[in-house]
Parts: structure tokens; C-alpha cells; sequence
């Protein structure tokens, strides 16, 4: 449900794009490296973190943060 302050485009989950494939990896509540393909010993460099709304739509940090 949204209330007047969110929306359905708010972005709520923090997520991970990979920087080649565009994949999208949804990590919860915060940025957890452990779900991402390799875990602890990803390339860290291969991802940009940002965060994802209800409908999966990514936003990068400065987008989010509008």
C-alpha cells in the first residue's frame, strides 16, 4: 500500500546491476555482497549498487536519492 509520501515507483529494496548483462540481484533491506554470484569473493567492480521499486525498475544512488 502507498501512502502519501511513497509510491509504487519509490525505490525499496536494495539491489545490484551488473554492469554487463544489465542483471538485477535483489539483496533485501540492504546492499548484502553475499547474494551476489561468487558471494564474498565477487568482483565487486563488475556491479553497481543502487536499489529497485515494486516493479523492478533499477535506480542507481543518485536517482534513488531524488
Amino acid at each position: 500500500m502507498a501512502t502519501q509520501t511513497q509510491h509504487a515507483a519509490t525505490p525499496r529494496k536494495a539491489s545490484f546491476r551488473h554492469r554487463a548483462s544489465d542483471a538485477i540481484v535483489n539483496t533485501g533491506c540492504f546492499h548484502d555482497i553475499t547474494c551476489l554470484p561468487g558471494g564474498e569473493d565477487v568482483d565487486l567492480d563488475q556491479w553497481e549498487a543502487g536499489f529497485t521499486d515494486d516493479d523492478d525498475r533499477f535506480y542507481d544512488r543518485r536517482e534513488a536519492a531524488r
